[in-house]
């Protein structure tokens, strides 16, 4: 039968708040974790409501020679896709099963145009969630591959030690030790023990949060390093999305990310590991929702032969593009935009009419351009029988330039009406333009979209609109007060390529990605220093990610009250 391990004394999650006990020190260190049902975000790391120096005052101009300057960091949970690649990781259970009823993950910070995620707060039914979870997840646990011991006592302080660092990523205090190995012994058998330690493992603060940074003796608003248990942690679930592997142990342990060289050595070995790939895919989900490319559908009248086989290779070619910049290449931020590698096979090649690929093999065939000529982008930024101008200018202004547009103002209906006398949706779009309440907006969106009309909902290259009357994909990118001029897509990913804006936006999305910290005005200056790092390198994907490990915002943190 299953013991509820959920003692207050223990530190352990109890209905809707966790306990400062010895069992996590990080937590007594910081007071303990009190959660009410919402994990607070801090106003700085919030994005929408930056500017405070943790007593609510604004800093004014940042001087980025007065010292480091990070904002606060706040509680962040596993997200599901980490909880699951941890799991799995420490105790070798495919834990997607026993969490399906889990809460769902919910937006990082508080601005809703943050594109990443976090586990959900802890409220009285997500810990509730969390305890059945870990009972189940301890039930199909391989006691004998986990640990081979037998019970001895040697052993299993030797195994409480090793499982406990790994679980909570990090040494064990000997409060911590002597509590878990207490609930090892608590149970009738070696088994019954391990599974016991396992459900308490899974229930931990220490063990549900990316990072419980220790800023014991530090004051209020004082930045502290983290110690190189804290970075290893953060460079494997930024990198990997899951816990560090042996050798990042090994590291922290021997303290060499203490170092730059240290850090380089392990951001090497990590970005060539297989395991790479999990985390640039989790990027491009969330920035771009690259995994909704394989669930996409079409009108079966306007596009008979667009089908869910062809939908799920738009998604592996387009994958394959972003992972080649990546990890095959010398991949740049401006190639993101007009050089992303495309790959196809039979299928995509006969229905798109590419060359060079003949069988269900994914090959590279003749590069189109950037991201947004990729069919499958295409494809997904339309509707499902039309095109989506709209949509597609709010994709590139939101994802791509970080200049989210506001909803329409109130009593301003969204939608046109159908029909009327035209026969292009130019023309139709000019009744929004033509509008004041809506030009504002429209004049920075519309004229973005207009340039992917060559490419028709379904992702392949058109040349006329339905009313056959000849595509005009011009437009014009308004950025502040300058305006760009272009002719077609290519014109687009030539003007967005080289701009400033578009390159601090992705280094705002890769920071976030890597601290799950939305940057606030605090921020400014670690921002600005891995945008010269990376365009001194001539927008290296891989100077940023080493920007971005080095940087103070990834390696230091604010101390809170």
């Amino acid at each position: 039968m299953n013991k509820h391990w959920t003692i207050v004394g223990l530190g352990l999650l109890v209905s809707g708040c966790y306990t400062g006990g010895d069992f996590d020190a990080a937590a007594d260190a910081s007071g303990g974790i009190e959660t009410d049902g919402s994990d607070t975000q801090d106003d700085d790391s919030g994005g929408s409501s930056g500017g405070t120096d943790g007593t609510g005052e604004d800093p004014g101009e940042l001087d980025c020679q007065m010292g480091p300057q990070v904002g606060e960091d706040s509680l962040v949970r596993l997200t599901l896709r980490q909880y699951d690649a941890t799991v799995r990781d420490l105790v070798g259970v495919d834990a997607s099963v026993a969490r399906t009823s889990f809460s769902a993950d919910v937006r990082l910070g508080e601005s809703t145009d943050t594109r990443f995620t976090a586990g959900a707060p802890v409220s009285a039914l997500v810990a509730k969630q969390l305890m059945l979870g870990a009972e189940s997840i301890a039930d199909q646990v391989d006691v004998s591959a986990l640990t081979d011991c037998d019970g001895g006592d040697t052993c299993m302080d030797a195994f409480v030690l090793d499982f406990g660092r790994r679980g909570f990523r990090r040494p064990l205090s000997e409060a911590e030790a002597a509590v878990l190995r207490s609930i090892y012994d608590a149970e009738p058998s070696h088994d019954a023990g391990v599974r016991a330690l396992v459900q308490a493992m899974l229930q931990s603060p220490a063990f549900l949060y990316l990072l419980l940074p220790d800023t014991q003796g530090a004051a209020p608003g004082e930045i502290v390093a983290l110690d190189d248990w804290a970075v290893a942690s953060r460079m494997s679930y930024f990198l990997w999305g899951t816990m560090p592997d042996a050798e990042l142990f090994a590291a922290a342990q021997g303290g060499t990310l203490s170092s730059d060289e240290g850090i380089r050595a392990e951001l090497a070995r990590m970005l060539a590991d297989p395991r790479a790939e999990a985390g640039i895919r989790e990027f491009y989900d969330a920035v771009i929702e690259l995994d909704f490319v394989e669930t996409i559908t079409k009108d079966a009248t306007a596009y008979p032969e667009f089908s869910t086989e062809l939908a799920g290779d738009l998604h592996e070619s387009l994958w394959l593009g972003l992972r080649a910049l990546h990890l095959e290449g010398d991949g740049t931020l401006a190639s993101l935009i007009d050089a992303v590698p495309l790959y196809a096979n039979a299928r995509l090649s006969n229905y798109y009419g590419f060359s060079g690929a003949n069988s269900e093999t994914f090959e590279p065939v003749a590069e189109l351009g950037g991201l947004l000529s990729h069919p499958g982008m295409a494809a997904l930024l339309s509707k499902p029988g039309d095109t989506a101008i709209v949509e597609r200018g709010l994709f590139v202004r939101g994802a791509l330039l970080c200049s989210p547009l506001p909803p329409p103002p109130p009593g301003v209906e969204p939608e046109l009406p159908e029909g009327g006398d035209w026969d292009t949706p130019r023309e139709r779009l000019a009744q929004h333009r033509e509008d004041p309440a809506c030009a504002g907006c429209h004049n920075l969106i519309d004229p973005i979209g207009y340039a992917m009309e060559n490419l028709d909902a379904d992702g392949r290259t058109r040349a006329l609109w339905p009313s056959g009357v000849p595509v005009d994909a011009s437009g014009e990118l308004l950025l502040g007060a300058d305006a760009y001029a272009f002719e077609g897509l290519p014109g687009l990913e030539s003007a967005l390529s080289d701009q400033p804006q578009y390159e601090a936006c992705m280094v705002n999305h890769w920071l976030t990605f890597a601290t799950r910290r939305v940057p606030g005005e605090l921020d400014a200056c670690v921002v600005d220093g891995i945008l010269a790092e990376t365009s001194a390198q001539n927008g290296s994907l891989d100077a940023l990610m080493e920007a971005i490990v080095l940087s103070d915002g990834f390696r230091l943190v604010q101390a809170t009250e």
